[in-house]
């Protein structure tokens, strides 16, 4: 009985395990065989531009800074929100996945022998 179970759990572990990617052999057009399986490319990182996310956080920050105060307290607002969301703008472009790998995958076809 215990037998019949540790033998139907291993066939079990046996058809969920994935399977490796295999390497297929072609003919391909100029008659020649080839040998070709699928690899993962690094393509780079992804994110945002960290001088577009400055240029973006200054403009949110002016506008909003615009709307405080009047007259000189109005300029000065409106600085100190471009400034401050020019720096908000720039750090929020750095970590907003900059630093995640973008892969793709490729066929590879190498001649046989």
């Amino acid at each position: 009985m215990h037998m019949t179970k540790g033998l139907v759990a291993l066939a079990l572990a046996a058809g969920i395990a994935a399977p490796m990617a295999q390497a297929e052999i072609y003919t391909n057009e100029k008659g020649e065989r080839v040998e070709c399986h699928d690899e993962v490319v690094n393509t780079g990182r992804k994110g945002v531009n960290p001088t577009v996310g400055a240029i973006g956080g200054a403009v949110a920050g002016g506008v909003l800074g615009h709307q405080i105060g009047g007259g000189r307290g109005q300029d000065i607002a409106t600085a100190g929100g471009a400034v401050a969301g020019g720096v908000a703008g720039k750090r929020m472009a750095e970590n907003s996945g900059s630093g995640q790998q973008q892969t793709v995958t490729q066929r590879v076809c190498r001649p046989l022998g």
